[in-house]
Formats: structure tokens, C-alpha cells, sequence
């Protein structure tokens, strides 16, 4: 639809000094239902595309949905009017060159980009069946399922140019509960390379007992407990804590607590971080990043010693070194690091093992608030939507209307002391159920 290379040297012919074109066209089918019944679907194909440009020191970009009606060269014309009307910036060393990738077996699968609607359609009833024919006192809120297949293109000033596919797809499922007076209710989101990694009836099962279970769940009295966080929920943790943490752009810019920390401990030593981007059942799998640098595997953390940063382009190119391939952006945006895939390397305990050896805790199923936290301070909180009391190995009862606090940094110093062997990934971390000794519990 759109010749890039040509487009990229009529940027150069316009002004820019050197530019980014990136384009994605996407597929996207979704299905979804509110009750019992179908309440949407659809069938999406977009061709986007972003253009970053730099006019010596000075940077901008923009981005747009091709079609018709728009003119792509006035596209080019307007990224290179916001660069000239920005200020300069001394350490910008221009567009990002060395493109390249690593070939990543599965990150297309192509059962999942033949799904059709009525697939999806026919799993989202299953989902509600599931559901109903779990328990009388049960009736499914909505669910959804959408699955996308997108193709991506970058290409640079430099005669240099990577491109992939990729899959992914992503449910969400929420279901209520009610005897008599007493209601409660359950829901979870989950992001998946393949179609056939939702196992429908065990995660709609584990919903439905779940959203039963809050039924009976009640408030505990305040004070210390060991949290057990299940490894989904701690991984949506990691993202918010530790992730802006070892961002070298956060570290340039005197923002994270972790400046001046590299190769000194900053957690205990059965605690290692790993940058693992090429296994494709991952949903942060990617064979490049959002500037077409090659993503790499390696250790943030090992064994409680901080040793690297996650970089971009630019972060990198102030330290005089590579980049590590943890461009993340929008199209046409300036990009800053982020984790692609980064695991909390499991240890060797199960699940069952790690509540059996809890006296006094909190299973920490899901939470809100926990994104407010602060990855600066390192204070930890949130409030806990779904839990159960643990007393002497045994769970006991959900709990409701109570709040977490603690500092994330203590955490990984001293007082997570258990990691389970299985590695739950959310969208850009993957970590194992772990348990945190003496974190403040509060009742709201």
C-alpha cells in the first residue's frame, strides 16, 4: 500500500536528516458477550503507520491510519515541522542503525491467525456453558476473545530494514455468584501467543470456584501476614515495580532508586532476572524492537547482583555502548526502555508446597490499586479484590475489603523467601507464585 523506501528518501528530500518508517497492518477478530448471549463481533484490518524523523538535533514523529483520505507525504511534511519547532537535544545521536533480528520459531502460529469468527464465537458459548452447567448459583457477567495477527515493517535511512509476524490473543472473563442475599463475583484478563494455550475449561472452572468462594469472603483483622502472590498477579507487579526501575532512561534521569547500584546486591541470592525475549510462548516474545534493534537474552539480575540495565537506542549510544534491544514506542513516538520478557527465575517449590509451609498469610489471587504503587520509594500497596486466608498450611476462607502494603525493595532484600517452579507470564514479566514474609495487612 505504501512504498516505504521511496517514502524514506522523500523525507531526506524534504529535510530530515535522517528518518524511521514503521508500519504494522494488523488483522484483529473478537468476539464478545454480555450474559448469555453474543453481544459483538468483528473483523478489523488496519494498515498503520508511524514516521520518526531527526532534523539534526532536533526530533519528531507522527503517525496515522492509512487509507484514502490521507496523504502520506503531508504525514512527512508535519513530522519534520515538529522536529524543526522542537528543541535540540545535544545527545541525540540520530535514528537508530544496526537493524537486525533473531528468527523466533511460533511467534506466528498459524492456527491462531485462521481462527475464524464463528471458532471464537463457539468459545465464547462454551465459556458461558461452562459456566452454567458449573453451578445453579452462577451466571457468567461477559467474556471476550480476540485474537490478532499483525505484521511489522521498519525501515531506516540507512538502507537497513527488519520485518516479522506475530500472533496474540487475549481473554477476559468475568462471572457472579449469589445465594440468597449474599453475592460475589470473579473475572480475569490473560494474554496468549496461541489459540490453543487457553485451556477453556480449566481456566472457566477456576473462575467459576472462585467467584463462589467470594460468596463467604469476609474481612481479617489487621496485621503482619506472609502474602503468597500467584505468579499472573506478581508478574503485573514486577511491571510496575521493577520495570521502571532498571530502565536506563529513568537511571540517565535520576529517577530510579537503582542509579550507581550496578554489580552491587540489590536482592537476596536465590533471586535472578533474566531478559528472555525469544521464547515464543511468551507474550512478550519479539524478534526486534520498536526501533528494529535485534532483542537479546540476558541477565538484569542474578543471583541478588544487579547486573545491566535494559537500554534503548539512544540510552544506550550516552553510555558509549549497545543497545539491548528494549526499544518500546508508539508508532512515530520517541522510544524509552522497557522489559520485553523478563522472568523471575523459578525456584524449586510448588504451589501447594509454598501455602502448606504459610502459618499465618494471605493468598493474593488479584488486586487493584497495586499500579499506583511507587517504584521510586519502593512502596508497595494495593488493595486485594480476590484472596484467602491461609492459617497452618491450609486455606480457609476468601477475604475481602482489606489492603497490602510493603517496600518492594525490602522485598527482594529479605523477605521474599519461597518462588514456585511454574512461570505465569502477563504481558511483558513472567514470575512464579512467591511468598513475602511479614507484609502489613489493613483493613479498609
Amino acid at each position: 500500500m505504501v512504498d516505504i523506501e521511496s517514502l524514506v528518501k522523500r523525507a531526506e528530500d524534504l529535510g530530515a536528516s535522517d528518518v524511521r518508517i514503521t508500519v504494522i497492518k494488523s488483522k484483529r477478530k473478537s468476539v464478545s458477550s454480555v450474559g448469555e448471549k453474543i453481544y459483538q463481533s468483528n473483523v478489523v484490518t488496519s494498515y498503520n503507520i508511524g514516521i520518526f524523523v531527526s532534523v539534526g538535533k532536533r526530533i519528531g514523529g507522527t503517525s496515522a491510519t492509512v487509507n484514502e483520505l490521507v496523504n502520506v507525504e503531508d504525514l512527512l511534511l508535519k513530522a519534520i515541522k515538529i522536529a524543526k519547532n522542537s528543541p535540540e537535544d545535544k545527545d541525540w545521536p540520530g535514528i537508530a542503525r544496526g537493524l537486525s533480528k533473531v528468527s523466533i520459531s511460533g511467534v506466528h502460529d498459524k492456527k491462531t491467525a485462521e481462527t475464524t469468527i464463528e471458532g471464537l464465537a463457539d468459545a465464547v458459548m462454551r465459556s458461558c456453558e461452562l459456566v452454567t452447567s458449573y453451578d445453579k448459583r452462577l451466571k457468567p457477567i461477559s467474556t471476550g476473545i480476540a485474537v490478532v495477527e499483525s505484521e511489522t515493517k521498519i525501515v531506516n535511512s540507512y538502507d537497513e530494514s527488519v520485518s516479522s509476524a506475530e500472533t496474540s490473543v487475549m481473554f477476559s472473563a468475568s462471572v457472579k455468584s449469589k445465594d440468597g442475599i449474599k453475592e460475589g463475583s470473579y473475572g480475569e484478563n490473560r494474554i496468549f501467543r496461541r489459540i490453543d494455550d487457553i485451556r477453556l475449561k480449566d481456566l472457566m472452572e477456576n473462575i467459576s470456584r472462585r467467584a463462589l468462594d467470594a460468596l463467604d469472603a469476609r474481612q481479617i483483622g489487621t496485621g503482619s501476614y506472609d502474602l503468597v502472590f500467584e505468579g499472573l498477579l506478581f508478574s503485573r507487579v514486577l511491571e510496575v515495580m521493577l520495570g521502571p526501575a532498571i530502565s536506563a532512561y529513568n537511571v540517565q534521569m535520576n529517577r530510579s532508586p537503582l542509579k550507581d547500584m550496578l554489580e552491587s546486591e540489590i536482592a537476596a541470592d536465590h533471586i535472578s532476572f533474566v531478559e528472555r525475549p525469544h521464547e515464543a510462548q511468551y507474550p512478550g516474545a519479539r524478534e526486534f524492537d520498536s526501533e528494529g534493534i535485534a532483542t537479546k537474552t540476558f541477565h538484569v539480575v542474578e543471583k541478588g547482583v544487579l547486573r545491566s540495565f535494559i537500554y534503548d537506542y539512544y540510552t544506550a549510544s550516552k553510555e558509549g555502548r549497545e543497545s539491548t534491544g528494549n526499544a518500546w514506542g508508539g508508532l512515530g513516538q520517541r522510544t524509552t526502555p522497557g522489559p520485553n520478557n523478563i522472568v523471575l527465575m523459578p525456584g524449586d517449590a510448588t504451589e501447594d508446597e509454598i501455602i502448606e509451609e504459610t502459618k499465618r498469610g494471605v493468598l493474593i489471587c488479584t488486586s487493584i490499586g497495586y499500579w499506583l504503587s511507587n517504584y521510586i520509594s519502593g512502596q508497595l500497596n494495593g488493595t486485594i479484590s480476590h484472596g484467602y486466608l491461609i492459617e497452618n498450611g491450609e486455606i480457609k476462607h476468601a477475604v475481602k475489603g482489606v489492603a497490602f502494603s510493603d517496600n518492594f525493595y525490602e522485598v527482594l532484600k529479605s523477605k521474599l523467601d519461597l518462588i514456585g517452579k511454574k512461570l505465569i507470564p502477563s504481558s511483558r514479566m513472567a514470575s512464579p507464585m512467591v511468598r513475602i514474609r511479614g507484609s502489613t495487612i489493613a483493613g479498609l
